[in-house]
């Protein structure tokens, strides 16, 4: 069981941390849960019928799958509904990713700096920072400082790094599935640089990489 607490707020949540990470990684074969939690990630805000348009699935399974999120504390009703289509009637209830449930960085390599944001999985940002690195930085200087940046988010918002579901890290230019730059027109040090090899180690935690 995780218990994690946010903003003043504390929730126990009845799963544990591989259990979430697991059901925000993309798979071959995922199961309704893990296509529900992924959507929502994506998307934020959501109706139970937009959850079964977007995945495919039946409603029926849907709304099975949903009961069993609820439960965990996973998922929880939101209070937006301006990106449900209105008809006669109450509108129907829409459904995110209860902030509680985790937090994730995302990390970008700009030109002579990197930018640091922290998010919970509602898509709702905690705080950011930007680190100068100067023209050509190496790829294990940008890990060390990443780490040392993240660390220093959390401390500051009084935020448990056992909350941290994975990080994500960008760099303009293409990069492969295996996360290896192919081509970096903004930081050229880090063509041919894999991206989860280099942050990985350092972070301790699952890495997403993506352009």
């Amino acid at each position: 069981m995780t218990y994690l607490s946010y903003q003043s707020t504390s929730f126990v949540l009845i799963m544990n941390k591989p259990s979430l990470r697991n059901w925000l990684i993309d798979r071959p074969s995922a199961s309704p849960e893990s296509l529900i939690v992924r959507c929502l990630r994506e998307r934020g805000v959501l109706s139970a019928s937009q959850i079964a348009h977007i995945t495919g699935l039946a409603r029926s399974t849907v709304s099975t799958a949903l009961n069993g999120l609820k439960k965990s504390g996973m998922v929880i009703e939101s209070s937006a509904h301006h990106d449900v289509a209105r008809g006669v009637g109450r509108p129907a209830a829409t459904l995110t990713l209860n902030p509680a449930a985790g937090t994730c960085v995302g990390i970008h390599l700009g030109l002579d700096e990197m930018r640091c944001v922290v998010a919970d999985v509602s898509h709702s940002v905690i705080t950011e920072q930007t680190i100068p690195m100067g023209l050509d930085y190496q790829p294990q200087q940008a890990a060390q400082l990443a780490k040392s940046a993240i660390a220093q988010c959390y401390e500051e918002n009084g935020l448990p790094m056992a909350g941290l579901l994975g990080v994500g890290v960008s760099v303009s230019g293409p990069v492969s599935r295996e996360g290896v730059v192919q081509r970096a027109s903004i930081v050229p040090t880090w063509a041919g640089v894999n991206i989860r090899d280099v942050f990985g180690p350092v972070l301790e935690q699952p890495i997403f990489a993506d352009n």
